[in-house]
């Protein structure tokens, strides 16, 4: 269904709009978080343009959803020592 994978890609894209908007303001939303983890996974679609399209802004979303995580383990690990 490539209205079904557009629609999922332009969501992931939203999201990493705003997750840049509110890393600017020195805050993020843990919900918008969740949805990049639950958007990331999906159909690709058929068409070759968009499969690609879909992969590359996925791969953003897991990406910033890493950069997060490994943040936040930093700052446990130093909050505890």
């Amino acid at each position: 269904m490539p209205g079904g994978t557009r629609r999922r890609a332009n969501a992931i894209l939203d999201d990493l709009q705003g997750l840049q908007a509110e890393l600017l303001g020195g805050r993020t939303d843990p919900a918008r978080l969740a949805r990049l983890a639950a958007l990331q996974a999906g159909e690709e679609g058929t068409d070759s343009a968009l499969r690609e399209a879909v992969r590359a802004v996925s791969l953003r979303a897991r990406i910033e959803l890493a950069r997060r995580d490994r943040t936040a383990n930093l700052n446990r690990s130093a909050s505890v020592s």
